[in-house]
């Protein structure tokens, strides 16, 4: 989704942070209102059952095909010489640690995402708690969305 974000932004000269926004507020809404529907859905008293949390992510993933299958987005042909392009960027050290290094943090970065939910289903947090823990997550990265523009004029020099 975020690659057709972009391409639609820059084909109507928009801020992709701007519009990364409302994703991030979808985000802040849904993860406890499946929380709640995984308590409330449960037939044991302080059970877990996410087959309405599930039932939840088909019906809006399925709403988001059907909008963006009515998008009128372009689809922009490879470059050329692409394999001949990447050799170039591999043999540049810097590129090369670049790429150790955000291959790391994603890593670091699923570990937490991924056991951190199970670790709360140890400790028999509540399903409110498990889908806040997602939302509040999510809105660190809101103030730098809507400033994005003002930071990169701020951080990257123009010649």
């Amino acid at each position: 989704m975020d690659v057709t974000t972009m391409f639609l932004c820059k084909e109507h000269n928009s801020d992709f942070g701007h519009e990364r926004f409302f994703a991030i507020i979808g985000n802040v809404i849904i993860s406890p209102i499946a929380g709640i529907i995984a308590e409330a859905t449960s037939p044991i008293p302080g059970g877990k059952n996410y087959e309405g949390g599930l039932y939840l992510f088909v019906a809006m993933t399925t709403v988001l095909f059907v909008i963006i299958y009515k998008l009128p987005v372009r689809v922009v042909p490879p470059g050329e010489k692409m394999f001949k392009k990447s050799l170039k960027l591999i043999k540049n050290i810097d590129v090369v640690m670049f790429f150790i290094v955000i291959f790391i943090l994603g890593t670091t970065w699923n570990f937490s995402k991924y056991f951190l939910f199970w670790y709360l289903e140890e400790l028999q947090a509540p399903g409110l708690l498990i889908g806040m823990v997602t939302s509040v997550s999510a809105l660190y990265g809101l103030p730098f969305l809507l400033t994005a523009k003002w930071w990169i004029k701020k951080l990257v020099p123009t010649e």
